[in-house]
């Protein structure tokens, strides 16, 4: 395999934002990042038809594409779990069997990746300076002003940034390659959360140097530093309401959490289906949340609701399998790829950070990823 073949991937991690243009093709609706994977995925079949190599993932992800077909089949609204299988469950499955053959050099994913925050970044800049092209209500200049560069909501910004950053902080510790480029590019994106107040993403990223940092001599440094952190957030207010879930952020979020409990007493094998939790939740809300969210935000809470049990088993055993190539792999690079799934897991501890059209390939990304690196020697 030549290194160039290794574009069809690049460019679908560099246009990822492409998924926010939307359009129908007949009765089917689709978006400029479906088309870019399908075209790219039919190149990569032509080339290497007789030449994909799965290993062990070929079991798990035959088992997520039934899973999602399933939960497909008995969700409630039909079309829109067929748009939700497409997008969150057959391309990112499409992307790792692509990475899992075509093993792309670490770096030139991790370039790629870079370059994306960038941009991302750039237009978040533009817009807090500007104050332009902020959706209400966040463009009000005080206390509710919050970036959203070219997504609809500010969290969009958090989750795709969080692991993005989390991966160049590992680097700028362990690898001396491009640090300088890195450093500020780490800067600048930390800048850009506080932008987009995008709180669990900086706690996420925190978490992930942390990880990141266990793998050095000053591991105990480290996790002192962090104590000494998490002591000085529970003495000041704001922080301290944040972390205990007392703001009006983290109420709502227990309360959909407490709703989402109660729905999974019902159903707790096949859960809502694939876009099944918004009509099925209206049973289950609670007085004090009128809030309209589309999943738990909980990614343990979200992969169950949406896939069943079972789908949550499989979040749980791809996670395990994740870890198992980290321990095994000799390089530094295994300690990139922890970062940047300590950040997706710790966001998604409040968030959703699978459940969308780019996140769902970073997720995918960073798994296969993990078998490319454990395969060298």
């Amino acid at each position: 395999m030549k290194k160039k073949d290794s574009i069809l991937i690049y460019s679908i991690l560099l246009l990822l934002p492409t998924y926010l243009v939307n359009f129908q093709f007949g009765a089917i609706s689709l978006n400029l990042l479906d088309v870019i994977i399908l075209i790219n995925f039919s190149i990569f079949l032509f080339r290497f038809r007789n030449n994909i190599q799965l290993g062990n993932w070929k079991y798990l992800m035959g088992l997520f594409l039934i899973l999602g077909a399933t939960a497909a089949l008995i969700s409630p609204n039909l079309l829109s779990a067929i748009g939700i299988y497409k997008s969150y469950i057959l391309e990112p499955v499409l992307v790792g069997i692509m990475i899992l053959t075509l093993k792309p050099p670490f770096h030139k994913i991790i370039y790629a990746l870079s370059s994306l925050a960038l941009f991302i970044m750039i237009i978040g800049l533009f817009q807090y300076i500007s104050g332009y092209g902020i959706p209400a209500p966040w463009n009000v200049r005080g206390d509710g002003f919050r970036i959203t560069s070219i997504y609809p909501y500010p969290n969009a910004v958090g989750l795709i940034i969080a692991p993005i950053l989390a991966m160049l902080t590992a680097w700028l510790i362990h690898i001396k390659n491009h640090r300088q480029i890195f450093i500020y590019l780490v800067l600048f994106g930390f800048a850009i959360l506080l932008f987009a107040r995008a709180d669990g993403a900086i706690v996420a990223l925190l978490a992930a140097m942390i990880v990141s940092m266990l793998y050095t001599r000053w591991r105990w440094i480290a996790i002192v530093s962090f104590l000494i952190v998490l002591a000085l957030g529970f003495l000041w207010q704001p922080t301290r309401e944040i972390l205990l879930f007392q703001d009006t952020s983290g109420e709502v979020r227990l309360a959909i959490w407490e709703g989402t409990f109660n729905l999974l007493k019902d159903h707790p094998i096949v859960g809502a289906g694939l876009a099944g939790f918004p009509d099925a939740y209206q049973n289950y809300k609670l007085d004090r949340h009128v809030e309209l969210l589309l999943y738990p935000h909980n990614i343990f809470l979200n992969f169950w609701v949406e896939l069943g049990i079972a789908g949550l088993i499989w979040l749980l055993f791809a996670l395990v399998t994740f870890l198992k190539n980290i321990i095994t792999s000799k390089s530094n690079q295994k300690i990139i790829l922890l970062a940047g799934m300590t950040a997706i897991i710790v966001y998604g501890l409040v968030d959703v950070p699978y459940f969308k059209n780019d996140l769902a390939i970073i997720f995918w990304t960073l798994l296969t990823m993990s078998s490319v690196i454990a395969e060298k020697k």
